[in-house]
This record gives structure tokens, C-alpha cells and sequence, in this order.
């Protein structure tokens, strides 16, 4: 997911270059990439966090 988040906001910054977008265009432009990083974070994202929880678990004897 990662993956299509960068060349969405990729693609989406060159059309806005292209078209030479107003200001309220940018704005829009920038609140939605604000919230694929919050869905991004929030998801779980598979980083640190999720490594860890998986290597907590206690050991059976």
C-alpha cells in the first residue's frame, strides 16, 4: 500500500506542476497527502511496532 500512496501523491504533484495549478488546488493537493500518512501510520504499515509484538510473546517451557 505503501507503494500506491507514493505514486498516487507523485502523480498527482506532477499534473498540479503541469496544469500550473491555483492556490486552492496545492491545498487540497496537500490535505490529501496528509491524510494517506495518517491512514498510512494509523494501518499499522507493517514497520517496528508490529515486529515487536510479534517477538514479545512469552516463552513456553
Amino acid at each position: 500500500m505503501g507503494f500506491f500512496i507514493f505514486i498516487d501523491c507523485l502523480i498527482g504533484l506532477i499534473v498540479l506542476i503541469r496544469i500550473h495549478a491555483p492556490w486552492w488546488a496545492w491545498t487540497i493537493y496537500v490535505v490529501s497527502v496528509l491524510v494517506w500518512l495518517v491512514i498510512g501510520v494509523l494501518g499499522g504499515g507493517g514497520g517496528i511496532e508490529s515486529d515487536n509484538k510479534a517477538t514479545d510473546r512469552p516463552k513456553q517451557e
